[in-house]
Parts: C-alpha cells; structure tokens; sequence
C-alpha cells in the first residue's frame, strides 16, 4: 500500500494532466454540438463493432442449435407439401378426409458415418427402431436423394447410399417423362448413369432426373440430379451421365422417409410370391 501511494505521489503531475485533459474532453463534447455530435457517432460506431464481434464469436457455438431448427422446419414444410401435392391429385374427386392425408412422413436424422470411396458405400444415421424406423425406409436430404435404409438398431440404422454399385432406383426424366434407372458406376461420387431410355426420347444436358414413384419408397419428384451429357452410340438406349444433386462429402443431416402406404402395399405382393394351394 505504502509503495502505491508513493507511486500516485511521484506521479502526480502527470495523473492531474491527465485528469484536466479528461475534464476538458467533457467540458468540450458537452457544450458543443458539432463535436458532441461528432462522439456520439463515433462512439457508437465502436460499440456497434465491438457488439458485432461478440454476437458474431458466440453465434458460431450457437450454429448447432440452428441447424437443429432448421432441420425440425423442413420436416414440417415437407410434410405440408406432401399433403397439399395429396389434395391436389384427388381434389375432383369427393372422398374422405383422412384419404387426403400426406402419404409420407419425414424424420430429421444426423449422418454420423458415410463412406465415399468403396464400391458399395453405406451411411449410418443417429436414429432407430426407437424412433419408429423400420429397414427399407428412404433417406434423402437437403438437396436430393441420399439412399435406403437396410438395418436398424434401437438407437442406429444403416443403408445403402446411391453411391453403390449393385442398387438400382427407378427415375423419370421431367420433361419427357422417360423412365428409366439411375445406377452408380462405382467411379465418381459426383456422378451416376441413367439407364434403359430410349432413343426415340429427345433428351438434352440440363434435364433433371427426378423418383418415379414406381414404389412405395420414394414420392415422385424427388430430385436425383440432372443430366450432364448424353452419347447417342446407335444402340437401342442412349448412354446418359447424370450430375448428382446430393453432394456426399458434405451430407450432415438427412431426413427418413417414412410411407404409410408401405405395409399394405407390401402385404399384397407377398401374397404373389406366395405358393398357390
């Protein structure tokens, strides 16, 4: 204590300047308006900065939250557009109101595991039979398709993604509305080939592949991706590239698609495999 008031003592001519250049600050900030104006913006400005910075530094740890929300909001979006695409194909017709409901739910899952370069490439989501997924379930994400469901667990399930070179999935060209099949060629994870289309289709790079709801899987339209080039090799289909519209490299949420129509579809087909009595 001694030594600190010895040190105010030994400074006190310059600690006293400083207090009257203080004063003289106030005095001259208040009593003038070009100069008061001229603090309160400048002052502002650096507490405008200072409050940028510190929303941006925690806006970054907030980001996980957000994208939570995010994920939560689409579900409830595509389920709204599931139900109202629903209406609209049965609008003329008078049928009960629980038949108009959307035939397909979705469940926000985390992608926790995602292989890119095996020829058969799978994906593991943090959801499981716990939260009401069931094997053959669909996955797709922000963007497009992702894949399929094959195994649950309680907590867990895993698939196949596109990327795998023995899965087939049905698509449609939009604008022709050629169907054909998307299959991975185990090469790029950018790219896929749509197959059996032909020829007589007039196909052209910048169509888009979408599902062809040819199965209780998917709903039609989903975007698979669009066509990059098209090679006409005087066979009985063209041989079509197809641009991906899910980029797997950076895939961190996906949403389950879950059909309500699946259990009564897939009853009556088991009846055909069936042995006749």
């Amino acid at each position: 204590m001694i030594n600190l008031l010895r040190f105010l003592y030994d400074k006190r001519n310059f600690l006293f300047f400083v207090l009257l250049e203080v004063l003289c600050g106030w005095l001259i900030f208040t009593f003038n308006k070009y100069q008061g104006a001229f603090y309160f913006n400048s002052s502002n400005a650096v507490v405008g900065n200072v409050l940028s910075a510190n929303r941006n530094f925690t806006s970054y740890f907030d980001l996980q939250d957000q994208n939570d929300k995010l994920v939560l909001e689409n579900v409830a979006l595509r389920t709204l557009l599931e139900q109202e695409k629903k209406q609209r194909k049965i609008e003329p017709m008078t049928v009960a109101d629980s038949a108009r409901k959307a035939a397909f739910d979705f469940i926000p899952a985390r992608v926790v595991k995602n292989s890119l370069t095996d020829t058969k490439n799978f994906i593991t989501i943090d959801k499981g039979s716990a939260d009401g997924l069931m094997p053959h379930m669909g996955l797709i994400g922000p963007q497009g398709l992702v894949g399929e469901i094959k195994y649950c667990s309680e907590h867990y399930s895993t698939g196949f993604s596109i990327l795998h070179v023995k899965n087939g999935l049905s698509a449609k060209l939009s604008r022709s509305g050629a169907i054909g099949s998307v299959e991975w060629d185990g090469v790029d994870a950018r790219f896929a080939k749509l197959n059996y289309i032909g020829r007589h289709y007039f196909i052209q790079p910048g169509d888009t592949v979408v599902t062809s709801g040819f199965n209780a899987v998917f709903p039609a339209g989903l975007p698979i991706g669009v066509v990059e080039k098209v090679n006409d090799d005087n066979q009985s289909f063209y041989n079509i590239k197809v641009r991906l519209a899910t980029d797997f490299g950076s895939l961190d949420h996906v949403y389950v698609i879950r059909s309500k129509a699946k259990p009564e579809i897939d009853s009556l087909e088991v009846k055909l495999d069936k042995p006749k009595k």
